[in-house]
């Protein structure tokens, strides 16, 4: 049976607003093993992770207040090489790895002899109801892939320039149909998706304040990559958030009863309050 690892960043999940245990409690309960790189938590966070078994946690690179998209990708290359496991699951502390699927994930894993696997990416907004949104970042085959990383410091063009979101291979493999270097994508490598859903719950249990304060931190820090000041992008965040989240609403696509949710976000879910975005949508449903 294949090892299998998970790994993720955190700083300051609590503050937030992200359901960083159930989260990280849903991918132990998956892999052997869960790897949390902390990029400087001050909010008392990391006491409760360390309570959850199979969890190391490790020191990654300090942020400041903002986003930064240079050390994002190093912490992430760190949490990856840090996985013992034949593969590493890439995940965020707003994923949920549903209890229902993980021998599903188990067969498809012993199965598989690709680079990388991605998985649907179901965005749950409304604890009601949710929308597809993406194929889930990939799950790496590190036993025969031993030199994938996450591209630092290699531009991607779009929204992020240094690449976090897509492994790289560094070097060829005979059979892999890269060439040293070239990013893992559909259009150049043969990756396997597969029809197993990862929950995402994004600003489910978010209060505005927490909603406001994210998105001025995101949006600042995509000015500062464009050659603008850090003020200058931040200043519409929170009215540009609305308006992309109501047309997202608009494409919900099935109620969700509370027992279709994972047993690990089930009792958030069933407790949510009408401060959080997930309850109504701040009246905008």
């Amino acid at each position: 049976m294949a090892k299998i690892s998970a790994h993720t960043n955190v700083t300051n999940p609590e503050t937030m607003g992200y359901p960083y245990l159930e989260s990280i409690k849903s991918y132990a309960n998956l892999c052997d093993e869960v790897i949390v790189v902390d990029g400087g938590t001050t909010d008392g966070s990391l006491e409760k992770i360390k309570e959850i078994k199979k969890v190391k946690i490790i020191e990654g690179e300090r942020w400041t207040k903002d986003f930064d998209w240079n050390v994002m990708p190093k912490n992430l290359q760190r949490g990856f090489e840090a996985c013992t496991g034949d593969w590493a699951i890439k995940f965020d502390v707003d994923y949920i790895f549903h209890e229902n699927y993980v021998k599903a994930m188990k067969d498809e894993i012993a199965s598989g002899h690709l680079v990388a696997i991605e998985l649907e990416k179901v965005n749950s907004v409304l604890v009601n109801r949710f929308f597809s949104k993406m194929f889930y970042p990939f799950i790496v085959n590190k036993k025969d892939f031993k030199n994938a990383g996450y591209g630092y410091g290699r531009s991607v063009g779009g929204a992020y320039g240094n690449s976090f979101m897509f492994p790289i291979v560094i070097n060829n493999r005979m059979d892999g149909g890269l060439n040293s270097g070239e990013f893992i994508r559909m259009a150049n490598m043969r990756i396997h998706r597969i029809a197993i859903p990862v929950y995402c719950y994004d600003f489910t249990f978010m209060t505005k304040k927490q909603v406001r304060e994210q998105r001025k931190r995101f949006e600042g820090a995509l000015a500062v990559q464009r050659g603008h000041t850090r003020e200058s992008g931040s200043k519409p965040a929170f009215g540009k958030f609305m308006k992309m989240m109501r047309a997202r609403l608009k494409r919900c696509k099935k109620n969700l009863r509370l027992e279709d949710h994972s047993v690990f976000i089930r009792e958030k879910v069933k407790n949510i309050k009408p401060k959080h975005f997930g309850y109504d949508g701040w009246g905008e449903i």
